[in-house]
């Protein structure tokens, strides 16, 4: 049989069973899996109109590739597909022993597919799958009482998701995905078991990617969280001047809370703070700022006018945050994938010390995805506002100056 060279547009459905390979389950307990697998694939399938024979599947042992062609419309497989799957694990669970049921997730992407006499390939594929086994999807499941957790791409939710009038796209939580060399957002929805619903704007603007609103900082930290805090209020105190306060600040970050890859910009105002020629940085910030002073602080999506703002929430801008407004703004993105993300950082935190004076900003970066969770968030914002109280006492030596080209 031949192939065409050129890919094609398809639709691409990748689920996974949970535990398929764990010891409780025997080859017969297995097979019983898989073939429960398919049938209630197909029924959800028949249920959404969407005609299994016409798409190409491929078998993976926990899970199938599912590619439907460009023809078939997109709408169903977020509000049909779903539901009419949980429905049918639910059925099939409850005839079942416990080594036997499933629990599934789903991924939904779209994109070129390219054939041969092997089977598929394509970067859509790829991306599908590393949705799929992204860990924020795989707790979704393990925390929810349902049967199906679902992740789709940024692209399937801007344009398939958010268009919808029978799923509300209120009810999906932002997530931030890096495997290997993907790093990008996806959005996770409970179909049998949803999130309360709400709004894009607060969901995009404010919220880190857990599906749970900002928490009160006090209700987070730990003793030990406050003695280090206290342990680097004091050494920034004693800073004689506006230069040892910038080291003091950058080096205790370090030395109490291990963030050793930092940067401290200051600026008359908010905006200027990003056009700092002069900033103190440590670890790998330091390789990084001539290239961000030259020219990448131009796309920074943390200096966008459209972003700022959201300093005034709390004065503090996590990475995750900004990735589903930064898929707005291409060279935002590109910032993201060719700067950030090809010299190793993946997780980042902004702190704005605002003064009627003048305005600091603090950079925290980190290597691995999702190392400033919901407590390091909250303890940043209660450095946030102590560190301005004492960036007030050296304001006045950026005042009237210029630190930018």
């Amino acid at each position: 049989m031949k192939y065409p060279r050129a890919a094609v547009h398809r639709t691409v459905l990748v689920v996974d069973v949970e535990g398929f390979t764990e010891q409780r389950r025997t080859r017969p307990h297995q097979l019983t899996v898989r073939a429960g697998l398919y049938r209630a694939l197909r029924q959800a399938f028949d249920k959404a109109g969407i005609p299994w024979a016409e798409c190409d599947h491929e078998d993976r042992g926990d899970g199938v590739i599912v590619l439907a062609p460009a023809q078939v419309l997109k709408a169903p497989f977020v509000d049909s597909v779903p539901l009419a799957l949980a429905t049918a694990l639910h059925h099939h669970n409850t005839s079942h022993p416990a080594e036997e049921q499933i629990r599934l997730r789903m991924a939904l992407h779209a994109g070129e597919v390219a054939y041969d006499e092997h089977g598929v390939t394509g970067t859509s594929i790829n991306l599908a799958l590393r949705l799929l086994n992204a860990p924020a999807v795989r707790t979704a499941l393990a925390e929810s009482p349902g049967e199906l957790a679902m992740i789709t791409s940024g692209w399937f939710f801007d344009e398939v998701v958010r268009h919808s009038t029978d799923t509300d796209p209120a009810t999906f939580r932002p997530v931030r995905v890096a495997i290997k060399e993907t790093s990008t957002v996806g959005w996770i929805s409970l179909p049998d078991h949803p999130y309360p619903a709400q709004s894009l704007p607060e969901l995009r603007s404010r919220r880190s990617f857990t599906g749970r609103p900002p928490a009160d900082p006090a209700q987070l930290l730990h003793a030990a969280d406050l003695q280090k805090l206290l342990g680097l209020l004091d050494e920034c105190e004693r800073a004689p001047n506006l230069s040892a306060f910038q080291e003091a600040v950058v080096d205790s970050l370090g030395r109490y809370f291990g963030y050793r890859h930092a940067t401290f910009f200051i600026g008359r105002t908010l905006p200027e703070v990003f056009t700092d020629r002069a900033p103190v940085v440590n670890g790998r910030a330091g390789r990084m700022v001539t290239h961000y002073i030259e020219s990448a602080h131009q796309h920074d999506p943390f200096a966008q006018p459209a972003f700022l703002p959201l300093y005034q929430h709390s004065g503090v801008v996590s990475l995750d945050m900004l990735a589903p407004l930064s898929q707005q703004h291409p060279s935002s993105q590109r910032y993201l994938e060719k700067f950030l993300f090809r010299n190793g950082i993946h997780a980042k935190i902004a702190l704005a010390l605002a003064t009627d004076r003048a305005t600091a900003g603090i950079g925290l970066l980190a290597e691995e995805p999702g190392t400033f969770d919901l407590r390091a968030l909250a303890l940043a914002r209660v450095a946030d506002r102590h560190l301005t109280n004492l960036f007030r006492f050296h304001a006045h030596e950026v005042a009237g100056t210029s630190r930018t080209a």
